[in-house]
């Protein structure tokens, strides 16, 4: 299963676990405060759940630490009230409390990892902005009909990066190997007729000499 997807799933447990426990407190045969508390908390906990939802959502659009930095401290929070809800649960709260608990550990550490990726795919994508700037200006330095092959070539390339980025399909890579290969081959064979030119241009200049 994708990292996307389990943490999805582990939302859908966290949801489903503390709704469940929600329930319990309500037909328990406790105090009325402390059946108070336990749906509280209960309440707060799937709000806290549903921030860190959002705040994922807005983490994966924007690639903004801060969003990671706010899910850390929603998990954090939720975290406190179990243990405070622990506190006056009984042995079957306490076991779905564990549970809850649980589920909210796998789900920050593997977040954690996707938040990891993410942000590499932030430094890899600018080092191929980098690069392909120095590539459309390397193909420029070419000239005539190579240069301007290769300086389209090169904007195909970005291109099919930035549709891999967002839909996630190896057709783009594959897409932006392939527009790379063309774009090496108008390079060389650009390279090919400057040295001819250059070579023709100097057999030119000994015949004048010999003159």
């Amino acid at each position: 299963i994708k990292i996307a997807k389990k943490l999805y799933i582990g939302f859908g447990i966290v949801l489903g676990l503390t709704a469940a426990l929600g329930y319990v407190a309500v037909s328990g045969l406790k105090s009325i405060s402390t059946d108070m508390t336990m749906q509280q908390n209960a309440s707060k906990t799937i709000l806290l759940t549903m921030d860190c939802a959002v705040a994922r959502r807005d983490f994966v659009n924007s690639s903004d630490p801060k969003q990671v930095e706010t899910i850390n401290n929603k998990l954090e929070e939720i975290a406190k009230l179990i243990a405070e809800t622990e506190l006056i649960a009984n042995t079957e709260e306490q076991a779905m409390l564990k549970d809850i608990d649980e589920t909210s550990g796998q789900y920050q550490k593997l977040f954690a990892q996707f938040a990891d990726m993410q942000l590499k795919l932030v430094e890899i994508d600018a080092k191929c902005v980098e690069l392909g700037r120095a590539a459309q200006t390397a193909g420029s330095s070419v000239g005539g009909t190579d240069g301007l092959t290769i300086d389209n070539l090169v904007r195909q390339c970005r291109q099919h990066e930035k549709n891999y980025q967002m839909r996630r399909d190896m057709k783009w890579a594959e897409e932006v190997y392939a527009a790379a290969d063309k774009a090496l081959v108008a390079r060389c064979c650009g390279d090919r007729r400057g040295a001819g030119g250059e070579g023709a241009g100097g057999r030119g200049s000994d015949a004048g000499g010999a003159e």
